[in-house]
């Protein structure tokens, strides 16, 4: 993933790739996992806090695994979602235990969109 491969040039340090579009990375210490995802907008949970990242619109939430970022970074676009036609975004999802790491990885990867 060219974007991940990108802020390992920081101080990230690669623990593997999971697939495609999801890798796992040690960052300062603390474990982080970022992927790419194709999703409806209301898959966001409803209790996520809006953030502004850069010119993007992000959702900020917590669960059990940790602090997860969601970042939509396209426009809405028609396609597939479970065998049934869905309106789908692009969306960054950056997930650690650490909040500060989580933010600070979700705004990097943003640099390295087309603009």
């Amino acid at each position: 993933m060219a974007l991940v491969g990108a802020l390992l040039i920081a101080t990230a340090a690669w623990e593997r790739q999971t697939g495609a579009d999801e890798c796992i990375l040690a960052v300062d210490g603390a474990r982080l996992t970022i992927d790419l995802q194709y999703r409806e907008r209301a898959t966001i949970p409803a209790e996520a806090r809006q953030k502004s990242f850069d010119r993007y619109t992000g959702f900020e939430y917590e669960r059990g695994d940790g602090t997860f970022i969601d970042i939509v970074v396209g426009e809405e676009f028609s396609g597939v979602e479970n065998r049934r036609s869905a309106r789908l975004v692009p969306i960054i999802r950056v997930l650690s235990r650490n909040p500060a790491v989580a933010q600070t990885v979700a705004s990097a990867a943003l640099q390295h969109l087309p603009h």
